[in-house]
């Protein structure tokens, strides 16, 4: 009797390799909180916990609850906002070092990263996550940076924890920060001619300072410029004193670097956020 040869062929068509659909899968709820959270862990999302751990790129971090560390940490390790720059044996200085996340994925190929950070909460944070991960070739400071050394008053938000300044911020979004706390703290200052001449050569400046880069380079001494090979950082809007990343781009383009500058992300320039990140390489 003579094989039926539709069937046959219609088996073949079906597990021929297919062409995948431009649509994504969709993805659960557990899929996103399995990818998202450290499994290990989940129990600590449950009321009264105040932190929980939050696993990116091989990477533990203690997260603070209803606070900005993870979008803090999902901008450097999900959307490389600050690029992949490190490279094997990099000296590396990290100002405005928040919880640590910058700081704790370059770790893995620099030979040091001295980390500054001003803010006493995003501090002790930055510690614990050091710890958490076993990293021992950062070095970190509780300082401001600024154009000099001294105190200084700063002012510190209680959800936003990534916009600690030296500048109080009057835009919209941001009025929730006063509803529920906005704090001023006096923090010792240093300068980053100071930290070069300490440091030594340095392989990678990366900045993400709230404003106050303006203050800290255009401050900041041609000689110990000199010592810094590339530059990754963060501009933003100050308190209507005009600063931009033109005034930026050409300081460092008079002292010897090439600069590109990728401006603001769209939802930020609805608001009227002029931020962006700015690079710097020597020439």
């Amino acid at each position: 009797m003579a094989k039926f040869r539709p069937l046959k062929k219609l088996k073949k068509w079906f597990s021929r390799d297919k062409v995948p659909s431009r649509k994504p899968p969709r993805q659960t709820f557990l899929g996103k909180m399995k990818k998202d959270l450290d499994p290990r862990t989940l129990l600590n999302l449950l009321p009264g916990k105040k932190n929980y751990r939050l696993r990116r790129d091989g990477l533990d971090f203690n997260v603070r609850r209803f606070t900005s560390d993870r979008y803090v940490i999902d901008e450097t390790l999900r959307h490389r906002d600050y690029g992949n720059l490190v490279r094997e044996g990099d000296t590396i200085i990290d100002l405005g070092a928040n919880i640590g996340s910058f700081s704790a994925d370059a770790s893995r190929k620099a030979k040091k990263v001295v980390a500054y950070e001003p803010d006493k909460s995003n501090y002790k944070q930055l510690e614990k996550n050091l710890q958490l991960n076993n990293i021992g070739n950062v070095e970190t400071h509780r300082e401001a940076v600024s154009n000099s050394t001294g105190k200084r008053t700063f002012y510190t938000s209680a959800i936003n924890k990534g916009t600690s300044s030296f500048y109080k911020r009057k835009w919209l979004l941001t009025a929730y920060e006063h509803l529920f706390g906005n704090k001023e703290d006096k923090v010792d200052c240093t300068t980053l001619d100071r930290i070069v001449h300490k440091a030594g050569d340095v392989d990678l400046l990366k900045m993400d300072v709230e404003g106050a880069e303006y203050d800290i380079l255009l401050n900041t001494g041609k000689e110990t410029l000199g010592h810094i090979k590339r530059i990754v950082m963060e501009y933003h809007p100050t308190a209507g004193d005009g600063h931009g990343p033109e005034e930026l781009s050409k300081y460092l383009e008079d002292n010897g670097f090439a600069v590109d500058i990728n401006q603001s992300k769209p939802y930020k320039a609805i608001f009227g956020k002029k931020e962006g990140v700015l690079y710097a390489e020597k020439e």
